[in-house]
């Protein structure tokens, strides 16, 4: 089962420059809030224990955050 990805963060509109269709810009969806939330959290981690630390738990308990974040967004 796909994670609830919270929406996207700075999403781009459509714009026409034209007439016609081949005159759409396309879309961008941005970043989703959830990889958005995890580079924070990630930024956190690394300011507190630095470049050496362990890569793969800083980024699993970045999005273990994120997914809390988001989840308690969505009960309240």
């Amino acid at each position: 089962m796909k994670k609830n990805e919270g929406g996207s963060i700075y999403p781009h509109r459509l714009l026409k420059t034209g007439d016609g269709e081949k005159d759409l810009n396309y879309i961008s969806m941005g970043i989703s809030r959830r990889d958005w939330l995890a580079g924070l959290a990630m930024q956190g981690y690394l300011a507190a224990e630095g470049l050496q630390s362990d890569q793969v738990r800083i980024s699993e308990h970045a999005y273990e955050m994120a997914d809390t974040m988001i989840q308690r967004g969505l009960e309240d």
